[in-house]
């Protein structure tokens, strides 16, 4: 950790008490809405060594997602469970913090909204690895190998590169939808989301074999017309109508190409299932 009888970026990093580099801060938003714009719920610039900044950003994040309670019968105890999988949000921020690329000025950002819960990390992956290698097993490339390093050995970081899979099991087990990796303004992006809010589709009208369609694509990912046709005991022609519904409606969208490849995924950005429901809600006012 010394070089030449100096600290190195990455002592400085690990113990400096006070942030020696201002890019190496952590901001954490939480939003009013589902867009990222002002007034803020909460706002913290986070300071100090590394391990200080993972672990209050996670703290930030429990502390303004929700938490459901509940009473089991002949348990003392109450049972707890958060909106988001802790695990899978320490994860990612750690992550976030130790992969980063120190050279960019731009800082970690932690970002909540109603619906999704971002982290970003200033940097773009290493050239051996894909967005799609982040979903399955890959090798670990660490892009400050002295940090991660002292991370490492206190059990803040893995060094088998499954650290992302890991977030997608978690969600998986929380019935959460997998999370999103994305590369956006030359940073990695983090995305949890939840699932679609029941009182949203019922206000869209959807029969219930759509809404068991909503539920299904929220635990697999992802629904074709066999799999429609199977799980509600419709015909071809059925779900091929319901899927152009879903879809002009702005819930789901097609990926894959051709008619056997073919394969329905929730929409992300949720602007289009908003705007159809302020339609809806504008039509029935005018009758």
């Amino acid at each position: 950790m010394l070089k030449n009888n100096k600290l190195t970026n990455s002592a400085v990093l690990l113990f400096s008490k006070e942030s020696e580099f201002l890019q190496s801060e952590v901001k954490c938003i939480r939003f009013s809405g589902n867009e990222s714009v002002k007034p803020y719920i909460d706002f913290q610039t986070l300071e100090g060594n590394v391990f200080d900044l993972i672990d209050e950003a996670e703290n930030f994040v429990l502390r303004n997602i929700k938490m459901a309670i509940w009473l089991v019968p002949g348990q003392v105890q109450r049972e707890e469970k958060y909106e988001y999988p802790p695990d899978a949000i320490r994860e990612a921020i750690a992550n976030a913090v130790v992969h980063r690329d120190y050279e960019s000025p731009s800082k970690v950002q932690v970002r909540i909204f109603n619906n999704r819960v971002e982290v970003w990390s200033p940097g773009l992956l290493p050239k051996e690895i894909s967005i799609e290698d982040l979903k399955k097993e890959h090798r670990s490339v660490p892009r400050n190998p002295l940090l991660f390093k002292q991370l490492f050995w206190v059990k803040y970081v893995e060094d088998v590169g499954g650290g992302t899979v890991d977030m997608i099991n978690w969600c998986k087990e929380w019935g959460l939808p997998e999370p999103e990796f994305k590369i956006i303004t030359g940073a990695l992006v983090v995305i949890f989301r939840l699932p679609p809010n029941i009182e949203d589709l019922e206000k869209l009208g959807l029969n219930e074999r759509q809404k068991k369609a909503v539920d299904y694509v929220t635990k697999h990912t992802h629904i074709t017309n066999k799999d429609y046709q199977l799980l509600n005991n419709t015909t071809r022609y059925t779900a091929t109508r319901d899927f152009t519904i879903l879809v002009d409606k702005g819930i789901f969208r097609t990926t894959g190409d051709g008619r056997r490849n073919l394969k329905y995924i929730l929409v992300q950005n949720a602007s289009k299932m908003r705007q159809k429901m302020r339609q809806k809600s504008k039509a029935e006012g005018e009758l």
